[in-house]
């Protein structure tokens, strides 16, 4: 059962792709909606509990590695889902005492518990909206009161590409986010991808039946690549996120008709 009420604008009767990652990573706040479309996801691919996990291990492999070789102590991390047992703020504030996360997700439930987790939180702080709207996020009161824009600013769009749709144009969105943000910034961002043509229909359908239309589609490893272009790759070029700087046994493959493939780059300049 969820950890607070269902908060207004959530609808518990469609799947949610937070809760559903929520689901996957063993957590309490997702609804038998939730649930069913996990269900029917690992009918098509049996492994993708496996790639969220390992997404979220890539995802704070590559947060460490912002703090101890890059200085970096800013982030922004969209699409953030549920709050969890380990947080990015959390994961950073290891090797930074000092660092900030602005949490941004257009989920309003995900909104609600990560307000009610980080209310008197002072370095961190969630805000409604998403990478269609970054000029506003980037413009709201909490991320100047947070974030130092003339300082490099690490920005987490992990597993959340995929939920936009080609008419959102999504490459055009994170080439103009970073345009917004200082030289010297990273993008750390990892996408579904399978090159089989009938397992990127199969699964793009299935979640927008699932979510209500709210999500994009699969895409190929060539079009992941390309959200990387005109940047400086930092570490092994896009590619499963299992093979970004392992660091245990448990960062091993997962072989399945669809993949997690990710990279982190640097803005020039």
């Amino acid at each position: 059962m969820p950890l607070v009420r269902t908060p207004r604008g959530a609808d518990a009767s469609v799947a949610s792709t937070a809760r559903m990652y929520d689901f996957f990573l063993d957590g309490k706040d997702h609804y038998p909606a939730d649930q069913r479309a996990c269900h029917r996801l690992m009918d098509i691919a049996p492994q993708i509990q496996a790639l969220a996990r390992a997404q979220r291990r890539f995802q704070f492999r590559a947060v460490r590695e912002m703090g101890r070789k890059h200085q970096v102590t800013q982030f922004i991390d969209f699409g953030c889902g549920m709050p969890a047992w380990e947080n990015t703020h959390q994961v950073a504030r290891r090797v930074h005492d000092a660092s900030t996360v602005l949490y941004v997700d257009r989920d309003p439930m995900v909104v609600a518990h990560g307000q009610a987790l980080l209310e008197e939180e002072g370095s961190s702080a969630v805000v409604h909206g998403d990478l269609r709207e970054a000029h506003a996020v980037l413009a709201h009161s909490d991320a100047i009161e947070l974030l130092d824009f003339t300082k490099p600013v690490a920005v987490l769009i992990v597993s959340v590409l995929h939920c936009l749709s080609d008419e959102d144009d999504p490459h055009a969105l994170v080439a103009d986010l970073m345009r917004q943000l200082p030289a010297g910034s990273y993008l750390i961002a990892s996408h579904l991808v399978s090159e089989d043509a009938l397992t990127r229909e199969s699964v793009t359908r299935l979640m927008r039946e699932s979510t209500g239309g709210l999500w994009g589609r699969v895409r190929t490893a060539r079009e992941v690549a390309a959200f990387f272009k005109d940047m400086d790759v930092i570490g092994p070029p896009p590619g499963p996120v299992t093979a970004w700087r392992p660091e245990t046994g448990l960062d091993r493959e997962v072989p399945g008709p669809i993949l997690e493939f990710g990279a982190v780059a640097r803005k020039r300049g």
